[in-house]
């Protein structure tokens, strides 16, 4: 185990998450927590 943070998420998926966190106001907040990940895989 290196200790790196990963997550692995579907291309479709990120683009809704990111459309309701946009139209919820949350859009930084979200970005913040994707920035805090090492390693995002998208299939």
């Amino acid at each position: 185990m290196s200790g790196y943070t990963t997550q692995l998420i579907p291309v479709s998926f990120l683009f809704e998450e990111i459309a309701a966190h946009r139209a919820a106001g949350k859009y930084l907040s979200f970005l913040k927590k994707l920035s805090k990940l090492d390693v995002l895989i998208t299939v």
